[in-house]
């Protein structure tokens, strides 16, 4: 909408009467508000603590207003309570008063009331964290900061989902009249959901080759909670036995920038029985070592064994990340 002059005003509404600056305070200001957040990213699977400020927009909240922080329904983030401050994953929702200008009333909201649903939105966005406004309205520039995982009465925070994810959002909604009829408050809270410290080497390969077939053995770092780390480096150190003879003894670097892994194609399978391929990474005493058994056949019909799972998502469907 225009935003007019007070030679405007007046025109259109005559003599009036307003709270000084009121007028280009609220015209200055997004209609439905906006939503921010300290940070942009989170290692998955941590303990956190997160702050959403609503900076509630022109349109002000009347008695019986809600908003809404909502996530997809596919985040195993823990879920969220609101009856044990002390406890994990408490989440609470409190207001903070913006200044006034000068002959403006304050905002006369008496209490917030929060709670969380697994299904309180429309799908993907099913699972939200729902304020409701209770006994009074709130007025253009005030705030309503919701914590996740609320750690000011002990608690440890919340648990962050387990799995990487690029750009996870958080899409806030409010309904300003409190009529059930929501709108999106532009401008989503993204943040990326990296991989956390090595914890363990994985190895993946063909589980069964024929003889004198040469197979790709891949290597890569894992996290807690089994996710390829990233931009980590480090030197593996290979070993692989036969009969319990060593035929094998080399080393090989993990990528040092995107995922942490690496590539052998070496590894000599010109004697048929089973290989015990061992895996570490070097200076690293925190980093589980992987043992990967790698079986050779003469009477293999094939050349290598596959496996693999076909069925997946992206985010085209409802899935995460893109293919």
């Amino acid at each position: 909408m225009k935003k007019m002059s007070e030679s405007e005003l007046k025109e259109k509404l005559g003599a009036y009467i307003a709270p000084e600056g009121l007028y280009e305070k609220t015209k200055n200001m997004p209609f439905l508000g906006k939503v921010t957040c300290h940070t942009n990213q989170l290692v998955a699977g941590s303990w956190e603590e997160l702050l959403l400020d609503y900076d509630v927009g022109a349109s002000g909240l009347a008695d019986g207003a809600w908003i809404k922080a909502t996530f997809k329904f596919y985040s195993d983030w823990a879920l969220f309570q609101t009856g044990d401050p002390k406890g994990a994953n408490y989440v609470s929702a409190e207001y903070q008063a913006g200044p006034c200008v000068p002959g403006q009333s304050p905002a006369t909201v008496q209490s917030l009331k929060i709670r969380f649903d697994q299904k309180g939105h429309e799908r993907p966005f099913q699972k939200a964290v729902i304020v409701d406004i209770v006994d009074g309205y709130i007025k253009p520039g005030d705030h309503i900061i919701i914590r996740l995982g609320d750690k000011r009465a002990g608690g440890p925070g919340t648990r962050v989902q387990t799995f990487v994810e690029k750009d996870f959002r958080f899409r806030c909604y409010v309904d300003p009249l409190g009529t059930s009829r929501f709108s999106t408050i532009p401008g989503d809270i993204a943040m990326d959901v990296v991989a956390g410290k090595a914890k363990k080497l994985v190895m993946v390969a063909s589980r069964a080759v024929k003889t004198g077939v040469s197979f790709d053995l891949r290597i890569r770092a894992e996290d807690n909670w089994g996710n390829t780390c990233w931009n980590m480096g480090g030197k593996v150190q290979l070993t692989a036995t036969l009969k319990g003879k060593e035929i094998y003894n080399n080393s090989v670097e993990l990528s040092k920038t995107g995922w942490a892994v690496a590539k052998v194609r070496d590894i000599p399978v010109n004697s048929v029985g089973e290989l015990e391929i061992k895996a570490i990474i070097m200076d690293s005493p925190g980093v589980e070592e992987s043992v990967f058994y790698v079986n050779v056949d003469d009477a293999l019909q094939v050349s290598r064994l596959f496996f693999g799972d076909l069925h997946v998502h992206s985010d085209d469907t409802v899935g995460t990340n893109d293919t």
